[in-house]
């Protein structure tokens, strides 16, 4: 085999192989933990108010799932490159199950019309986003909050995970890609803002009929991530494969002649 025929049998293995291989990643992750704070104005038997959890909700037990697409997230941000945010995309979700309901902030009531929304990944809390005092860009985070509005009524609603400096070991903190799994160690602590992983659920509604001003706060004892096993090809995969085609095609339609 000549040069020439050489560095064409080589291109289309490339070319072939590569348009194979490119594909979307998409994360998925699990948590699980314990409830230790509930907010609720219905519970204070205020008559404006709709008791939107229960009462016994403290101790019981909280779960949710998340992800998140690293193509469609936007660049890093920030002076250390490790944070993400950006304002009325969908490139992460999360979910949380909780006194047996299924809460996610992406779900907007009949009548109501989403206004904003507002992405987060690996959060640098300067503004107190996530309530936790010693919170920056080296801890791995997500949230999404979302707004809706019904003529003059809002309704407004965030979701978001935490993990404070002992999961620095584990995650790193650079990247969106993720794989890892961590189990909380049990410690107890005397303030809440020091456990190790956290998740926040808040809701407010203003209307009339539906008013609710609630929040659940969770400490996270396990959680999961990793890659998506569906391998999505993009459309430029698929032109690559195209070409990667046509040149084995042409190759072998000159060798046989």
């Amino acid at each position: 085999m000549n040069k020439k025929h050489f560095f064409r049998n080589f291109l289309s293995i490339v070319v072939v192989g590569f348009s194979l291989n490119a594909h979307a990643v998409i994360i998925d992750g699990t948590f699980k933990g314990t409830v230790f704070s509930v907010g609720d104005n219905g519970d204070f038997n205020n008559p404006y108010y709709e008791n939107f959890f229960s009462d016994d909700l403290l101790g019981g037990s909280l779960s949710g799932s998340f992800w998140y697409d690293t193509d469609l997230a936007p660049a890093n941000m920030g002076t250390t490159g490790q944070w993400r945010f950006t304002e009325n995309t969908n490139w992460l979700g999360v979910t949380f199950n909780v006194d047996g309901k299924t809460l996610n902030p992406a779900d907007i009531p009949a009548g109501f019309t989403q206004s904003d929304v507002w992405e987060m990944h690996n959060i640098a809390d300067v503004n107190g986003y996530t309530g936790i005092h010693d919170f920056n860009q080296e801890y791995f985070g997500i949230r999404k909050d979302v707004a809706a509005t019904n003529g003059s009524y809002s309704i407004y609603q965030l979701g978001g995970i935490s993990f404070l400096d002992t999961i620095i070991p584990y995650v790193n903190g650079n990247s969106l890609i993720q794989d890892f799994t961590w189990h909380d160690d049990g410690k107890v602590y005397e303030n809440w803002d020091d456990n190790p992983a956290l998740a926040l659920y808040f809701y407010s509604n203003d209307s009339p009929d539906n008013l609710i001003y609630a929040s659940v706060a969770g400490r996270i004892s396990e959680i999961t991530a990793g890659p998506r096993n569906v391998e999505v090809p993009e459309p430029s995969a698929i032109i690559l494969l195209g070409l990667g085609f046509m040149a084995l095609s042409l190759r072998q339609r000159k060798f046989l002649k």
